[in-house]
């Protein structure tokens, strides 16, 4: 028999003393409850009475969500980058890049490499492949990461270097689990270990994936038709014969009737920190996200600040216990867009997601494939909205197949299950504030919105909508338009609109019309997200809401009532976390007042507390005087910008637009609702265009369409007008966006119009 402790290396919780602004609030804490090991009983677990047991899962953490044992406060050893032999430059003059990573190669276990005061210029990722250490900064006011690269690399990647063996491998190993264990199991018994004996340890101690065929009846489903969609990673804590013992242990059953199988990893990095620092994308043009973790077990992002990124800010990917902690993620270097999540789940299970403030990012949280996890005590603001619409703030399933995470704690704008690419259950959403209100805009407001596939989602115990607003409850069963403003949207076949075509409710026998091709299809051959237009009369059917607060009742609705129950006072820890200091907890609920109440990351935002980097308002004069280090001086700005003034051209785009020679009916590719696609032109007037979404007609105003949009319908649309390619192509380069310049200088040669000209003096203005 081979064992090993499920928390190796594990060590105490750790508890900042580190005060904000007079408040008495702490900096950062490890989670609560991460010191009692004592598993409760299933049928004691928070919530039980209220919330079906099969709907609940063991949240605790530290010991089963985010990392084993709390994040580490015993690594005081510090590399200093700046030192001999590596003397990394701190000023953002030369590339910092392989100075740092010669220090990460020298770093022992429970080392810091440690980057002082300063800008730090990295022209690759700073690639973290050697377990058991942390990178850290002197503060997010103080360590600046300035990304300057560009293609798939990151800023920072936290992963286990290998060319194949993970679970996204067509060929990686695996073996079938047999027995049909149940939900709660710890011990699984294997067709045919012999796929671990490689492995270190015969596999003790790595991650695995476990992973079933579709449930139909659930259903479990993609419209682009995919099969072993729901998905579980766990490790492997001991091993006697073909019977292992994994911890944590099983989220759902594994029927043997729909083939569940074990996909181990050939390797994975463990027990590192990235920490106290900001990261900046500025200058970076990656496809990657900014900051990624991949392929790990126990590791830690705390205390950063990672701003303006061209994607993504935040990635979890394919990884198990990890935590995002503490961190401050604001604003994207390109317009607002699609691929631009703050913090990314994809893959991953037992994630801790807690205490974060998110600002300007669309959506705040995005959630794919993901399980066990918890997003708890996150701020999110409404600023990233999508033209005059008010899209997803917290996406708990935007690819399938995500189960029984937790949302808790939470202040956000809008939380939708929004089921584009497939299915999600079992999640549990659970004293919130979502006020589905925006600033910017009043149209789409939503607070929740479970879409078409979702089941046996569980909405217990939180604030819906917002004073001085008119609220329905929901929709009935018909369609919404977007000025209507409702707490509750069930089974919407689109993301981004409330038009269905039909209806469908499988637990009756009433299947959506494109079902066939899911069940006998070609694998990959399904209708994709366009199809499955039915309104999914499932969704509402198996959603449990109790004690909810809505101000369009001003109070819990009879229909919610919870009698005799009382509400915990949270679904994954045993009492108040020090890091909320003296502000009220639990924050919000039908018990709670949430006009009084504040989470401690809402606080920050509203007082621009120093503990998240530069403040929200602060951050472009935060960045740019911040002094790099003591005697050193900033280094001169990249000229990559052209110096074109985009308002004139933009206006005579909106002018050429709105006149005779534009085709109505023309399709044309653009980003709407957060996500590119394409879309049918209506028309055009003088506030803006309106386009086809879904049989929906949807208003987009000028000035929010996007400089490359633009730029892209104008020489879609008008390939002959010289005067109109030449403004398009002027706002292609003052968006930065020379590709598109170039095509449409090509067309002006081709048309021999004299702006070919003109449009080469502006390029030549360039600084």
């Amino acid at each position: 028999m081979i064992a090993i402790l499920a928390g190796d290396r594990v060590v105490s919780a750790v508890l900042m003393s580190a005060l904000l602004g007079g408040l008495g609030l702490l900096a950062s804490c490890a989670s609560a409850g991460a010191a009692d090991a004592d598993a409760p009983e299933k049928a004691k677990l928070p919530g039980s009475g209220i919330i079906p047991d099969d709907r609940l899962a063991d949240w605790r953490p530290g010991v089963n969500v985010g990392v084993p044992g709390g994040i580490p406060n015993n690594r005081t050893n510090l590399i200093d980058v700046t030192k001999d032999p590596y003397k990394a430059d701190n000023t953002g003059a030369a590339d910092a890049q392989p100075a740092i990573m010669q220090a990460i190669a020298k770093a022992a276990d429970n080392d810091v490499v440690y980057l002082p005061p300063g800008k730090y210029r990295v022209d690759k990722a700073i690639a973290i492949g050697k377990s058991n250490i942390t990178l850290r900064g002197a503060g997010p006011d103080k360590t600046f990461v300035m990304a300057a690269n560009s293609g798939r690399g990151g800023a920072i990647d936290v992963y286990f270097i290998a060319s194949k063996g993970g679970w996204w491998d067509a060929n990686a190993p695996k073996t079938s689990v047999t027995g049909s264990p149940a939900k709660g199991a710890a011990v699984l018994t294997l067709s045919d270990a012999k796929i671990l004996d490689n492995l270190p340890a015969g596999g003790v101690g790595q991650m695995v994936q476990l992973a079933l065929k579709n449930d139909l009846k659930l259903p479990v489903i993609a419209p682009a038709h995919y099969d072993y969609l729901r998905k579980q990673a766990t490790r492997i804590v001991e091993r006697n014969g073909n019977n292992v013992t994994i911890a944590p242990p099983l989220l759902f059953d594994l029927p043997e009737s729909l083939a569940p199988v074990l996909k181990p990893v050939v390797g994975q990095i463990e027990r590192v920190g990235v920490e106290d620092m900001t990261v900046d994308g500025t200058d970076s043009k990656t496809r990657h996200a900014l900051v990624m973790v991949n392929q790990a077990y126990g590791c830690w992002l705390k205390n950063l600040a990672v701003v303006k990124v061209p994607n993504y800010h935040i990635w979890v990917n394919d990884s198990l216990q990890c935590e995002v902690r503490h961190c401050y993620v604001n604003k994207r270097n390109v317009p607002m867009g699609p691929d631009g999540a703050g913090i990314m789940s994809w893959g991953s299970s037992f994630l801790l997601v807690e205490d974060n403030l998110i600002t300007e990012a669309f959506p705040h949280v995005e959630v794919n494939s993901t399980c066990g996890s918890v997003f708890a005590y996150n701020f999110c603001d409404d600023k990233g909205i999508q033209g005059d619409l008010l899209g997803g703030s917290i996406n708990t399933n935007h690819g399938a197949h995500n189960s029984f995470n937790l949302y808790e704690g939470n202040l956000a704008p809008k939380i939708q299950c929004d089921g584009y690419h497939g299915s999600g259950s079992h999640d549990t959403i659970f004293r919130n504030w979502i006020h589905g209100s925006s600033e910017k805009c009043d149209q789409f407001w939503v607070c929740v919105n479970l879409n078409r596939f979702t089941r046996n989602y569980s909405v217990v115990g939180n604030v819906l909508g917002k004073k001085g607003h008119t609220w329905l409850y929901d929709s009935g069963d018909g369609a919404f338009n977007y000025g209507q403003h409702l707490i509750f949207a069930f089974g919407f076949p689109g993301m981004g609109n409330g038009g269905f075509n039909g209806t469908a409710q499988p637990s009756k026998g009433k299947n959506w019309a494109d079902w066939d091709k899911v069940v006998n299809g070609e694998a990959g051959k399904g209708p994709g997200p366009n199809g499955f237009q039915e309104l999914d009369l499932d969704v509402k059917a198996t959603t449990l809401l109790k004690g909810n607060f809505n101000y369009k009742d001003n109070g819990v609705p009879e229909s919610e009532a919870l009698g005799a129950a009382k509400l915990p006072p949270s679904l994954c820890l045993k009492e108040k976390p020090a890091f909320f200091g003296p502000l009220a907890w639990p924050a919000y609920g039908p018990d709670a007042d949430p006009d009084k109440n504040k989470i401690p990351a809402q606080l920050a935002y509203e007082k621009g507390l120093p503990y998240y980097g530069p403040s929200p308002e602060g951050w472009e004069k935060s960045s740019k005087s911040a002094d790099p280090a003591p005697g050193a001086s900033a280094p001169a700005p990249k000229s990559v910008v052209p110096a074109v003034d985009p308002a004139p051209h933009r206006e005579a785009l909106a002018k050429a637009l709105r006149g005779d020679g534009v085709k109505k009916g023309a399709k044309v590719f653009m980003n709407v609702l957060g996500q590119g696609q394409t879309v049918a032109l209506k028309g055009t007037d003088d506030n803006g265009l309106q386009v086809d979404v879904s049989g929906n007609t949807l208003p987009i105003r000028w000035k929010d369409v996007s400089a490359e949009d633009l730029a892209q319908i104008s020489f879609r649309l008008l390939p002959d007008n010289g005067e109109a390619l030449f403004h398009a192509g002027a706002l292609a380069l003052a968006d930065g966006n020379e590709t598109l310049e170039q095509k449409i200088a090509d067309r002006l040669l081709e048309l021999k119009s004299d702006k070919a000209k003109a449009l080469d003096a502006l390029r030549g203005a360039k600084p």
